[in-house]
């Protein structure tokens, strides 16, 4: 495998107009985030938050990527005996259990651990429309694979992404 590589160094990009507004959005979508939606003008899709792809960003081409700050306040939903739901924005230790989980799970794979705050962009490479197509044609050619992301799983997406792009 390549050396996976964060941008630890890399700027936020800027998508939408000068003297971006840095608002909270009150959303657990980042499609919902203004700046993901101006980065869909120009081909940028957000990348799939699902453990099972944690990784993605570390091999996706630079070239082909980007990230802006992740101004999202996330929620969690407590239900009561009563049948109540309430909806409750995250708290930073919750932020931090998540970003603990995550990055223990990549340092199973012998990755680096991920900066945190950052929604990461992934613009595909022709023919696919989206991202998340390009994922799942990866997720189609690994099929004989078992279910959950191991070092070779790391191995054979990076592989396939080289010859995709």
């Amino acid at each position: 495998m390549g050396e996976p590589d964060w941008g630890v160094e890399e700027a936020a990009r800027s998508f939408g107009p000068a003297g971006w507004s840095w608002e909270p959005v009150y959303s657990d979508r980042p499609e919902d985030v203004p700046e993901v939606i101006a980065a869909r003008e120009v081909g940028y899709f957000p990348a799939d938050e699902a453990p099972l792809w944690c990784f993605i960003p570390a091999i996706w081409p630079v070239s082909e990527r980007a990230w802006v700050r992740d101004c999202r306040v996330r929620h969690l939903s407590r239900s009561y005996s009563d049948g109540r739901l309430e909806r409750l924005p995250w708290t930073a230790a919750e932020y931090a259990e998540i970003e603990d989980d995550t990055n223990r799970s990549l340092a199973d794979l012998g990755l680096p651990p991920r900066p945190g705050g950052r929604i990461w962009l992934l613009r595909p490479p022709a023919p696919y429309p989206t991202a998340q197509a390009v994922l799942d044609h990866l997720w189609d050619g690994w099929r004989d694979g078992p279910d959950t992301v191991t070092p070779k799983f790391v191995a054979y997406i990076e592989s396939r992404l080289r010859n995709l792009f």
